[in-house]
């Protein structure tokens, strides 16, 4: 183990944090929206890769106890300027149970994906809400992006780790929460990336699944 542990520890010099914007933060309470309206009985959440926790001031007020870990230094600093329950921490070893497990837009800088999802159902009493970028648009590579994939690569993780489906959703760039509040190309131009057409011809952004435990399944 020693060797990988060596290889990982040199891929976590990638890591990077994500600014708040207000445009970003309502993007993703839209999707834990749509996540929230199909569940009941959920009183504690686990947000992995949570950057400053934005997302604790949402499921404070629909009463779920918050906890957030974050592998970037600087964006637990942030999160404790706001009093957010944020903690250094690393998504391939958790502690805990609780009875969600949120990760949105995390999953693809894992270079053990599988191995996530694992350790995400380890610490889940219950449900997963995974949100994946898809890289048809945002490309299939980039900083810190290691395990971009498809929505049948997706559906194979799953279940191979353990999750079973309980419902999904494609986010499109057409949907108005995307268009009205899209930021993100100011930041694109800081760092010298291309910029996105928004709203552009109808194309799937993320993937959204709401997942249950369940057996692992080898096919």
């Amino acid at each position: 183990m020693e060797p990988i542990l060596a290889h990982y520890n040199e891929l976590r010099k990638d890591i990077y944090s994500q600014p708040e914007d207000e445009g970003h933060t309502a993007w993703a309470e839209h999707g834990v929206k749509w996540m929230a309206s199909k569940l009941n009985g959920i009183s504690t959440v686990l947000d992995v890769g949570c950057g400053t926790g934005f997302l604790s001031n949402y499921f404070t007020k629909l009463g779920i106890q918050y906890t957030g870990i974050t592998a970037s230094e600087e964006d637990r600093k942030e999160a404790k300027k706001s009093n957010r329950n944020v903690s250094i921490g690393d998504m391939h070893s958790l502690q805990g149970n609780y009875d969600l497990v949120v990760a949105r837009h995390v999953l693809e800088h894992s270079p053990f994906p599988i191995l996530a999802l694992m350790e995400w159902r380890k610490v889940a009493n219950n449900y997963l809400f995974l949100v994946a970028p898809a890289p048809d648009f945002w490309g299939w590579a980039g900083m810190n992006h290691y395990s971009m994939a498809n929505k049948e690569q997706l559906w194979w993780w799953l279940r191979r780790a353990g999750w079973k489906i309980l419902d999904e959703e494609d986010f499109k760039n057409t949907n108005t929460e995307y268009t009205h509040n899209y930021s993100d190309n100011a930041d694109r131009l800081k760092k010298g990336k291309p910029l996105i057409e928004v709203p552009g011809p109808p194309k799937v952004i993320e993937y959204r699944f709401l997942c249950h435990k369940s057996e692992p399944r080898i096919a």
